[in-house]
């Protein structure tokens, strides 16, 4: 048994996907020629299936008569789909020159006659109809652009492989790249023609659009002639008002629907005088009826750039009524001076010079048109161009040929951690004063986009590297300006450009260029970056801390206090006082509400309190100083029982430095002034703390701590406990 050959592996999975595709095709489209060229791939398929069979099991007869077989089978399936695609007719004599290659095929292996000879007539034939319809493909005219061009080459291509194969085919050396060749044109033919069938697809729902406007123009024609028709019926009802006294009920209820067809209509007089009015266009004007009916000309409400052409159509309206749109677009200005978007609807009473005009009020509709135009190009926080329009930039001015043309990209520094700490509100304003930033610090023509989440990219066009240096200089300086003015909120920005003085480079690959020095720029300041965050966040705790009255000196008395009495070495002891001082480091990512609230937490207030444990985890792995207590900062509210959060850690595995801080956290608390509470006194305290012995707090801990604080009062009660 031998091993398959890799290529013919490769050109069997390959034909056999192109029979998935094209049976999925014919599944959803039902069209033939999809179907056939189904089958097509599928015959090629077994002709590779074949070939593997024979190869791996050694079974060379097999391989002789299925493989050219279903060649044959597969080329003028093929070539039968495509000719019912381009709608021309199968040459007649493809059935018995089909039927004699079969035979020749079958009888050729029947008498043993050498590869060569056996497969030279197939090859031929198949050689010179695949070339044949390859030239036939490129003139034909319903079929353009690139489907064209690959499906027709690759058939004059794989005309010609065929014709050398059988030559090629007994070269050892040959074999594997024959196989592949021939998955490589197969899968060609099968893209070609894919893209060929959507372009033709693409044509015919062009057509049936142009179809459906066509149609669409008809009925819009037909209702006009029904409004035309409408409005000779009213002028017949009206002259018969006037003869018969009993139809005056009639043109009450006329009246009612000028009233109350919810769109504004008016009747203009030859001069542009207003000689009708309803309510709706007492709304839209601003304007009583009074005012209106006889005393008004429309142009009045006319925006000036839109007059003249309203102007032109009254007049060659009554001049030549066919000769202007019934309909159109203006902009009325009301009488608060507002401006509104009009579809206008009017047409003559026949027989006179009045008009009936009615109006209807598209400015929502215009507006909302805008803003969906203004949210496709732009970003919707920051209001700068987002990067669909910047690519579409860099697209024209590399069409145009712009030079020198230079690109700045700009990274906001530490924004995963801003928005982790103090929320997403936070890092959206960081992310609008960036871009304020970068865009006050460019000409008005460059182009500066939002084009990732942190990411912003300026396009400048006809500048000089110094001017692209100068503008990289400004956005620096803008930053430091910004941490003068908001030391409490920093900012850091990594930039990096690059200019191109020909065409040389294309804009992607200075995109790339400038992106890559960013990057290199915020590989060195990343830290610093992160740090300069994080110290922000250790002045904003000390300014809370002032709010408590000293708790953090506090507490690291009495941590080192409780540490010295345990032995600890001095490194822990001084790892100890950064962790009294910053275990709370993630209050700051706490809303003042909740944490200076004078009364109990609700339970929502107190599942967002104890996210501070978290918050402040992430804030000290993010800098140097605190990243030795970060893991320390995580487990501060453990508890020795496990009821603790935010792990649900218990004993010993809660380390040492957090269950010394548990003690003596709740101490300072409870001998403290709260909002809510006066402070227990030193006694009730320690009693407190017994009483949580041994399920909130280590027990031997305990011990040691209820007499270090009995030995500061009085040494003579050193060893006896706190209810005593």
């Amino acid at each position: 048994m031998l091993s398959i050959d890799p290529s013919i592996v490769a050109a069997l999975i390959s034909t056999a996907l192109l029979a998935a595709v094209y049976c999925y095709l014919y599944k959803i489209f039902r069209e033939g020629h999809t179907g056939i060229w189904a089958l097509s791939w599928a015959a090629c398929s077994l002709r590779f299936a074949s070939d593997a069979i024979g190869h791996h099991w050694g079974m060379a007869a097999l391989t002789a008569l299925a493989s050219p077989l279903f060649n044959l089978a597969s080329g003028l399936l093929l070539l039968w789909g495509l000719y019912i695609f381009m709608g021309r007719k199968m040459p007649g004599w493809w059935v018995p020159v089909t039927a004699m290659g079969a035979v020749w095929i079958t009888g050729a292996f029947l008498l043993e006659i050498p590869f060569v000879y056996r497969n030279l007539p197939l090859f031929v034939f198949l050689g010179i109809i695949f070339l044949w319809t390859g030239f036939v493909f490129l003139r034909h005219r319903e079929i353009k652009g690139a489907a064209k061009q690959i499906t027709g080459w690759t058939f004059i291509i794989w005309g010609l492989h065929k014709l050398d194969y059988p030559f090629l085919r007994s070269l050892d050396w040959f074999a594997s790249w024959g196989h592949l060749i021939t998955a490589l044109l197969t899968t060609m033919v099968a893209v070609g023609i894919l893209l060929a069938y959507i372009q033709k697809t693409i044509d015919d729902l062009r057509e049936s659009k142009m179809y459906l406007q066509t149609a669409n123009e008809e009925l819009e024609a037909a209702v006009e002639e029904l409004n035309a028709a409408e409005e000779e019926l009213r002028q017949q009802f009206e002259e018969l008002q006037k003869k018969e006294e009993h139809l005056r009920e009639s043109e009450e209820k006329y009246r009612t629907v000028f009233e109350s067809t919810g769109t504004a209509i008016l009747v203009s007089e030859e001069d542009t005088t207003i000689s009708m009015a309803n309510a709706e266009l007492e709304r839209l004007t601003g304007y009583p009826r009074q005012d209106l009916v006889g005393r008004k000309r429309w142009t009045e409400f006319v925006h000036p750039e839109d007059l003249g052409m309203m102007k032109k159509y009254h007049l060659l309206r009554r001049s030549d009524p066919g000769g202007t749109p019934d309909s159109y677009e203006f902009r009325l200005v009301n009488r608060a001076g507002g401006i509104r978007h009009i579809f206008l609807t009017v047409a003559l009473f026949p027989g006179t010079k009045k008009s009936v005009g009615s109006l209807l009020d598209i400015t929502e509709k215009k507006l909302a048109d805008e803003k969906i135009k203004y949210l496709s190009l732009h970003d919707p926080l920051t209001g700068l161009y987002n990067r669909t329009y910047f690519e579409e930039e860099m697209r024209r001015l590399e069409a145009g040929q712009k030079n020198p043309t230079g690109i700045i990209i700009c990274d906001v520094d530490g924004l995963k951690l801003i928005n982790d700490t103090f929320g997403h509100s936070t890092g959206d304003s960081m992310l609008v004063a960036a871009a304020g930033l970068i865009k006050s610090s460019l000409a008005e023509y460059d182009v500066v986009a939002r084009i990732g989440g942190d990411e912003f990219a300026a396009l400048l066009p006809d500048s000089p590297r110094p001017a692209v240096e100068e503008a990289r200089r400004k956005i620096k300086d803008g930053v430091l300006e910004h941490n003068r003015l908001r030391p409490d909120r920093p900012m850091s920005i990594s930039t990096g450009f690059s200019v191109r003085n020909s065409n040389n480079i294309s804009l992607n690959d200075l995109f790339k260029d400038a992106d890559n020095h960013m990057h290199r720029e915020k590989l060195h300041s990343h830290q610093s970056a992160r740090n300069a965050i994080v110290q922000t966040m250790m002045k904003a705790l000390e300014a809370r801390d002032y709010i408590t009255e000293g708790h953090a000196d506090r507490l690291q008395d009495l941590v080192v206090g409780l540490a010295s009495g345990l032995g600890l070495q001095e490194q822990r002891i001084r790892d100890l006082r950064l962790l009294a001082q910053f275990h709370d480091i993630g209050k700051v990512g706490i809303p003042d509400r909740i944490l200076f609230k004078p009364g109990p937490l609700t339970a929502e207030e107190y599942a967002e309190m104890k996210r501070h444990c978290e918050i402040g985890h992430r804030i000290a792995r993010s800098a140097l100083d605190l990243d030795p207590i970060a893991d320390w900062i995580l487990k501060h509210h453990e508890w020795w029982n496990g009821q603790g959060y935010p792990l649900g850690i218990r004993g010993e595995e809660i380390p040492l430095e957090c269950r010394i801080l548990a003690i003596a956290d709740a101490y300072d608390a409870m001998t403290s002034d709260r909002p809510y509470r006066k402070a227990l006194s030193r006694r009730e305290a320690l009693r407190e703390i017994e009483k949580n012995s041994g399920a909130q707090f280590d027990p031997s801990l305990v011990d040691m701590f209820v007499n270090i604080l009995q030995c500061d009062q009085s040494p003579d009660n050193c060893g006896t406990g706190a209810a005593d």
